[in-house]
């Protein structure tokens, strides 16, 4: 007779119990209701075609996310423009004269998965983190890019970014 452990069996049980998706899901994440997504790691090839520069962020998005229309444009101002992606992750981006806003939505991720989009894209010298890795910001004063990780009215992670002076 085999031993089997007791995770195994009541994993085992809650599948029986479950519907096709719930048991896939089930199966994939070992939580219930869990829909944590992982972001595609970008890989040398990415970078080597389009670099570090700017909207190399953007780039990520549109090479492995399925675009949702066209970016749209404020009819006044083309800094300012938003932009909708598969599963949810969209961009809002507002220019003014001192800089620009931009707010990355991701439904569906957690945390981790925000911070290696963070790394990946805007990693710089002259920047850090605080304790808790919600902002991260010119060591000095003055002009440069502020980031910060929060969780919007719906409870998605975004990073909210302001670059300027």
């Amino acid at each position: 007779m085999r031993i089997y452990s007791i995770a195994f069996i009541a994993l085992a049980f809650a599948l029986s119990a479950c519907s096709g998706e719930q048991q896939k899901e089930l199966s994939e994440t070992g939580q219930p209701g869990s829909n944590i997504r992982q972001l595609p790691v970008p890989g040398k090839e990415f970078f080597m075609k389009y670099g570090t520069g700017a909207e190399t962020d953007i780039r990520y998005l549109q090479t492995y996310f399925e675009e949702i229309g066209q970016r749209e444009y404020d009819n006044k101002d083309s800094a300012n423009w938003s932009q909708k992606f598969k599963g949810g992750i969209s961009v809002v981006s507002k220019g003014a004269r001192s800089g620009i806003n931009t707010r990355i939505t991701f439904p569906d991720y957690d945390k981790p998965e925000v911070l290696k989009f963070m790394q990946w894209f805007y990693t710089y010298s002259e920047n850090g983190w605080n304790k808790d890795q919600t902002e991260y910001s010119p060591i000095e004063e003055g002009a440069g890019c502020y980031y910060k990780i929060q969780k919007d009215s719906l409870d998605h992670y975004v990073i909210d970014c302001y670059c300027g002076c």
